[in-house]
């Protein structure tokens, strides 16, 4: 228990800036790079730096820049049809509220059976818990000090807090993107392999 869900729909959410947001977005590119498959990453509000993720990550990413979460649900609901893209990433964390709060549910509903049908997972990464129809929805919890940018990214990333507030995986459609460890409070703590 604990993955990520192949052909799904699954959300990241991260409250606060420093939670490790940017580093699972970077270890997930890193995932479909070591498996030789191209991943899009929709640009909710164009803030990606290419310079974070480096020449190898970049080369099999579509980047899509988008200047809104309008602009970004209509470029993602075109890429998920195409099965082309086994791994979508939507980040939607630095988008104004008040615009993704205008999504309605059904957008959610209907973008799972998209990506379900087409056998791509869609990952988005928003500021607050909104997508309806994830099947793994995480929150990151504990933030970075300054001092971590000094560490090595892999480091970093086995440094990842979280709680799962949702799993609703099915046995043998995981990914191996993380996997989890009980805790007493038998809420999950999440940790990148």
């Amino acid at each position: 228990g604990g993955n990520l869900p192949r052909c799904a729909l699954s959300e990241i959410v991260t409250e606060m800036p420093s939670v490790g947001g940017q580093l699972v977005l970077l270890t997930l590119l890193q995932g479909a790079e070591r498996k030789r498959v191209y991943s899009v990453l929709v640009d909710g509000s164009d803030t990606f730096d290419p310079e974070t993720a480096g020449e190898k990550l970049i080369r099999p990413l579509l980047w899509v820049r988008c200047g809104g979460g309008d602009e970004a649900m209509q470029a993602v609901d075109i890429l998920a049809r195409d099965s082309n893209f086994p791994l979508i990433l939507l980040d939607l964390r630095w988008n104004a509220l008040r615009t993704l709060h205008r999504i309605v549910d059904n957008v959610w509903y209907r973008l799972q059976r998209v990506v379900e049908r087409s056998g791509t997972t869609l990952v988005v990464f928003t500021s607050r818990p909104m997508v309806v129809s994830a099947a793994v929805r995480l929150k990151l919890r504990q933030g970075f000090r300054i001092e971590s940018c000094e560490v090595v990214r892999n480091t970093l990333v086995t440094l990842l807090e979280g709680e799962v507030l949702r799993y609703r995986g099915r046995a043998g459609n995981e990914s191996l993107i993380f996997s989890s460890e009980s805790r007493p409070e038998k809420r999950k703590r999440m940790r990148c392999l």
